[in-house]
């Protein structure tokens, strides 16, 4: 059966081409999400499918499941096989604790790096809620790690909020940084004196990691938002991000 007219219409409004994937861990959740809410709401046939992942499939993920890109029966046993690979929790959350270690520490005197290192603990922060890792979130060896990257003056603001909760976590943590990432914003207009190719830099670094939190989050609403700011179905939240994970 082809698909319904329900779903004729959806393919007027729903981005037909999936986000590129070459193999990041940290980009399994959005990808995975994009195929799963496309297919079922547009009922794309396994021939259709294919011709997505063909398209979208780029780097090691591509030549992991190069031989099944050949035929639409395969369809099934490419995202087993990337799932396997790629969507892993262990793998997704060492991926995201990589990506915090290697942000730089903010510095006081650019807010703009604050903005950097905050929004990338609240994306760690959320993948660990979702996919249920309490052990990471109280670990507190990894909590002291990233406050050690914080300027003296966040530290402190830190241990004033440390003081508001019951148990200190990185949940908590998650919760302090949003705060300063909405009161850095809100008193930055730019990227400081810096020079023009680290302006760029600073922007899409910021851009892109903004719009995987658009991406997955829609704050009092039971939809979610994929490619061009369509509504698809809805996942887990924390702190405003929403993530899904493949089952």
């Amino acid at each position: 059966m082809g698909p319904n007219a329900q779903q004729l219409a959806a393919r007027h409004v729903v981005p037909k081409d999936l986000p590129p994937f070459g193999g990041n861990p940290a980009e399994w959740p959005l990808f995975w999400s994009s195929y799963e809410t496309s297919s079922q709401m547009c009922g794309y046939s396994s021939a259709e499918n294919l011709l997505r992942l063909q398209r979208c499939l780029k780097g090691d993920a591509r030549k992991a499941v190069s031989s099944f890109l050949l035929h639409p029966s395969n369809v099934g046993e490419i995202m087993s096989t990337l799932r396997t690979l790629y969507g892993r929790p262990d793998a997704i959350i060492g991926s995201l604790l990589n990506d915090v270690r290697n942000t730089p520490a903010p510095k006081p005197e650019k807010l703009e790096t604050l903005v950097n290192f905050g929004l990338v603990v609240r994306i760690l922060c959320a993948h660990l809620i979702s996919a249920g890792q309490q052990t990471h979130l109280a670990n507190p060896i990894l909590l002291q790690e990233l406050v050690d990257k914080l300027p003296a003056n966040v530290k402190l603001g830190w241990a004033l909020h440390k003081q508001t909760v019951v148990d200190a976590d990185l949940r908590s943590f998650s919760d302090y940084m949003s705060v300063m990432i909405n009161a850095a914003s809100s008193v930055t207009s730019g990227f400081g004196e810096s020079s023009k190719p680290e302006r760029q830099k600073g922007k899409a670094f910021v851009n892109a990691v903004r719009a995987e939190i658009d991406t997955n989050s829609n704050p009092g609403s039971s939809s979610k938002k994929i490619s061009g700011g369509r509504n698809m179905d809805n996942s887990q939240t924390s702190g405003g991000i929403k993530v899904r994970y493949a089952e």
